[in-house]
């Protein structure tokens, strides 16, 4: 299995940031050199950027400043970008499929020919809080798939880590403007097996969670539905914001907090529309309340998908 070298204080900024927003999605890029046994040592990571856009499924760098640092690191350094890390805050503890894609369209548009992926996940394993590092390398990253790699960690602080953390120009700390959460977490314990890091209990906001069972259906839905899913979490339940694409409608599916899992209401919306959200739980509830989102999803998209082809609005 091939190894993915890292230094100590490249991994300490990847879970800094992830504690600064932890209901969302955060990430950003890796910087390092091969070496001539063709081994990759990671030296740097830089955060998403100021004006990155952070959802519970989906992540959008702030590209602009990313160029900034691009520049600087590879003019002044001498790294080269050897992958990117972001954070699932969900089951999946691999590269989606919207992850290999646009790694196979970065590395064609800069002609890579190696390429790290690190993701990071928050999730709870019989009530401790635990941050798992799942390291993935595409020895083609053009057309070639992620394959499971070892991370080993090097010890002491990489310098050009710490002299751009303390550049107030280029590494500001990542801000959220739409994450409510304060928690700042602590990470005291660190055990490596396969990349995997435990943590202390993390006393997390209640309205940061989500029920197990409903985030897997969501999971099921397209990754590009997926990355525009909207998830509202407050103490009265869930709703799920599901676009129809290509009809500019948008489900809307409300959960309460008394039944886990259980759909309590269902709504039809139209973007840019004066009409009123249009009920639909009747309908849905017909088979069920425990019917799966994919399913109530594709019925609609099959509906509205044919309507628009029909040339009905």
């Amino acid at each position: 299995m091939a190894s993915v070298f890292i230094y100590q204080s490249a991994l300490d900024f990847i879970k800094k940031e992830i504690s600064r927003v932890e209901d969302k999605e955060n990430g950003g890029l890796l910087y390092g050199y091969k070496t001539r046994k063709k081994e990759i040592v990671i030296i740097l990571a830089t955060p998403p950027g100021e004006n990155a856009h952070h959802k519970r499924y989906h992540l959008q760098l702030d590209h602009e400043y990313l160029r900034s640092v691009d520049r600087i690191v590879k003019d002044n350094v001498l790294l080269d970008h050897v992958g990117d890390w972001h954070s699932h805050l969900c089951n999946l503890n691999k590269p989606s499929r919207s992850d290999v894609s646009n790694t196979h369209t970065i590395s064609r548009k800069n002609n890579y020919h190696y390429y790290v992926q690190l993701i990071a996940m928050i999730g709870n394993n019989n009530e401790h809080d635990t941050f798992c590092l799942n390291p993935f390398i595409y020895n083609d990253p053009i057309h070639g798939f992620p394959q499971l790699c070892l991370l080993n960690v090097l010890p002491g602080r990489s310098p050009i880590q710490l002299s751009l953390e303390e550049s107030s120009q280029f590494f500001k700390p990542t801000s959220d403007r739409s994450n409510s959460s304060k928690h700042k977490n602590t990470i005291e314990k660190q055990q490596f097996s396969n990349a995997v890091v435990e943590k202390q209990p993390v006393a997390f906001a209640k309205t940061n969670q989500l029920d197990k069972r409903i985030e897997n259906q969501l999971l099921q839905l397209p990754d590009e539905v997926l990355e525009n899913v909207e998830v509202d979490i407050g103490q009265e339940g869930v709703i799920a914001t599901i676009p129809i694409p290509g009809t500019g409608h948008y489900l809307h599916i409300a959960y309460s907090s008394d039944k886990a899992g259980a759909i309590d209401s269902v709504y039809l919306s139209k973007k840019g529309g004066n009409q009123s959200p249009i009920e639909v739980t009747e309908r849905v509830l017909e088979f069920g309340p425990f019917m799966h989102i994919k399913t109530i999803w594709s019925r609609f998209s099959r509906f509205f998908q044919g309507s628009v082809r029909r040339g009905v609005s």
